[in-house]
């Protein structure tokens, strides 16, 4: 999938509880930071997933802010107060 979109739509409807255990694995609560190297080499483990596919910085906060929003609220808050 060459689509970015395509492809955040295809992990939301088909991979969301792998998604949330890589947010949740790779974003620890006390991360004030977006750690995006560490989400994206977890997501190959994901079969559809190449290094092709890694996903942007933007991507990353709009599936954290659907699936996990109290990691989405303490990245904003320590990027608000930096």
């Amino acid at each position: 999938m060459d689509d970015s979109d395509g492809l955040i739509d295809h992990l939301r409807d088909k991979f969301s509880s792998e998604i949330i255990h890589i947010i949740r694995e790779c974003q620890e609560p006390t991360k004030g930071y977006l750690d995006i190297e560490k989400l994206n080499e977890s997501l190959l483990a994901i079969p559809i997933i190449t290094t092709a596919n890694a996903l942007t910085e933007e991507d990353w906060f709009d599936l954290i802010y659907e699936f996990v929003p109290e990691v989405y609220n303490v990245i904003a808050y320590k990027k608000f107060v930096a």
